[in-house]
């Protein structure tokens, strides 16, 4: 199995969290030399330093990441993936996948100052987000699937649109809710071996349908910058 030269840290105080893959050793020590430490949010609210160090490991086949060019992708099918998990953190392995559905937003968009890309809000969940292309200063749109993921197929399907303060990352305005016109989910849970309710899985198809394409979002954020929706807390 092939090697590479991992940069990682200790993550929570006991495991090894992997940053980016290299080929060679100058290339992992150049990414240390821009990157000499990572900000970790501890337990109590500190905010700790942790230096990156480097670590040599196997991988499943040495595969450049289709969106840097300079990572190697790490995951356990690096060709169906071929992301680097820098990328994957930093939302630019979407980003990339999302190549042509990014563009679309920008150029349904045109003149309107948006810029699309897509971020990660933590853990493995991302949003598509709309935002002022000079600073990234104002309010901005975010969209996801319905839930806490970003459709990565073409074309692409929204489930959830809104406009988010830059002060605290709050939704101030709902453009668009799969869920807003169905009847609220089920409490509960199922135990081992007991069947799954038929209505949880109806809700899911209802919520599937109800899903926008790329055309329609657009035209909704469009009359929303036309016409702002007031805000949550005003309206």
């Amino acid at each position: 199995m092939p090697t590479a030269y991992s940069v990682r840290h200790e993550f929570g105080g006991r495991d090894d969290f992997e940053v980016a893959a290299f080929r060679t050793r100058r290339e992992a020590a150049e990414y240390v030399r821009r990157h000499p430490t990572v900000t970790v949010h501890s337990a109590g609210g500190r905010i700790d330093q942790i230096p990156n160090v480097i670590a040599r490991r196997e991988i499943p086949a040495i595969v450049p990441c289709a969106a840097c060019g300079t990572g190697l992708a790490t995951s356990k099918d690096p060709k169906a993936f071929p992301y680097c998990r820098n990328c994957f953190y930093t939302g630019q392995a979407y980003a990339h996948k999302m190549a042509r559905t990014l563009a679309e937003f920008d150029e349904g968009l045109a003149g309107s100052g948006l810029k699309a890309s897509v971020e990660h809000t933590g853990g493995g969940c991302f949003m598509l987000v709309l935002q002022s292309e000079i600073g990234g200063e104002g309010e901005y749109y975010a969209l996801t699937d319905g839930d806490a993921a970003v459709d990565t197929g073409y074309p692409a399907r929204w489930g959830y649109i809104g406009r988010i303060s830059p002060v605290d990352d709050e939704q101030v305005a709902l453009i668009y809710d799969v869920y807003e016109s169905l009847p609220p989910p089920m409490i509960g849970s199922v135990g081992p071996g007991e069947p799954i309710p038929d209505e949880w899985y109806e809700r899911d198809v209802a919520a599937d349908a109800a899903k926008i394409g790329t055309a329609e979002a657009i035209a909704l954020i469009a009359e929303d910058i036309a016409n702002p929706k007031p805000t949550e807390a005003s309206a």
